[in-house]
């Protein structure tokens, strides 16, 4: 009977055991082959307009830092994780104010990454001073819905289709180039008729390059002769002189040269040559009450060409 019973208890013992083992966190949080797009740092959201996303894949990551494109290798180890070997391209973003503050933010608090955490959906990675970044899944649109972007394997393509407009101007206007108008603000600028444009929100801000959308997307060095402009329209309200003034008081950016010109309208503006983590050249304006500025970085070949083009929207 005693032998029965201490059979009996070993048989229980192991049936435990054998639940603890099952119960144990056999299968890890996977972040491969996801996109997550930041929400928080330290539980503040990132700066208005920007996105900071990051990719899962193979062993590497890529993604967004708000203004450059970066990559590298990340190591998963339980709930350890560290990124190594990251690097971005060489561009330079004015605006939003701060952005390449936060960029730098952001990437140094990558490098310094020790564990993380994947709860209900929501990854939070954790430095070694427990400072932390949110994250929540990038949303990807389903195949069975209508999307604005294009996914097919076809050549890149603008994202913006640009009408043919006859212009009203009663300047002489670029060969070869095509309008763009913002109708929230009643804005028109010309650029060349090869460029792409992307990231248009109305009213707020465009972008416009001289190369494919998809170039840059994971990463890679910019190649000579490629240029980014960045067009923002800023909040009303806003007036050209303060906004000058925050670039001259911002320790992270020098003003190389500074120049008041005339556009082709007739209507004034300022030409700034800037330093800040790269090269840039920016157009300070105001139309329809609105302070309009163009950044573009890269080659700056065309840089006048564009800019001097700032004008009303024709009617």
């Amino acid at each position: 009977m005693k032998t029965s019973l201490i059979a009996w208890i070993i048989y229980i013992l192991a049936i435990m055991l054998s639940a603890c083992a099952g119960s144990s966190p056999t299968d890890q949080p996977n972040l491969e082959g996801t996109t997550q797009a930041l929400t928080a740092f330290n539980q503040n959201p990132p700066i208005e307009d920007t996105q900071l996303t990051i990719t899962f894949e193979d062993g590497q990551v890529s993604g967004n830092a708000g203004c450059n494109h970066y990559g590298g290798s990340y190591q998963v180890k339980g709930d350890a994780i560290s990124f190594d070997a990251l690097f971005m391209t060489e561009m330079a973003c004015m605006e939003p104010v701060g952005v390449m503050e936060q960029e730098l933010t952001y990437l140094e608090l990558l490098g310094a990454a020790q564990r993380f955490e994947l709860v209900d959906g929501v990854l939070t990675i954790f430095t070694d001073l427990e400072q932390t970044m949110t994250f929540l899944p990038q949303s990807t649109p389903d195949a069975a819905m209508p999307i604005s972007v294009q996914t097919s394997p076809l050549p890149p393509t603008p994202t913006v289709e640009i009408p043919e407009l006859t212009p009203t101007h009663t300047y002489a206007l670029p060969v070869g180039f095509k309008e763009y108008q913002d109708p929230v603000v009643g804005l028109s600028i010309f650029i060349p008729r090869s460029w792409t444009v992307t990231g248009v929100i109305e009213g707020q801000h465009a972008i416009f390059s001289s190369y494919p959308e998809d170039k840059y997307v994971g990463g890679g060095m910019r190649e000579s002769g490629d240029t980014k402009c960045d067009l923002n329209i800023r909040p009303q309200g806003e007036s050209a002189d303060d906004l000058i003034q925050q670039w001259k008081s911002n320790d992270m950016t020098t003003i190389l040269s500074e120049q008041e010109i005339i556009l082709s309208s007739g209507q004034p503006g300022f030409r700034f040559e800037l330093n800040n983590m790269g090269r840039a050249n920016a157009l300070i304006t105001e139309i329809n009450g609105r302070v309009i500025v163009l950044t573009c970085f890269g080659d700056f070949t065309q840089f006048d060409e564009i800019a001097v083009t700032l004008n009303k929207a024709s009617e």
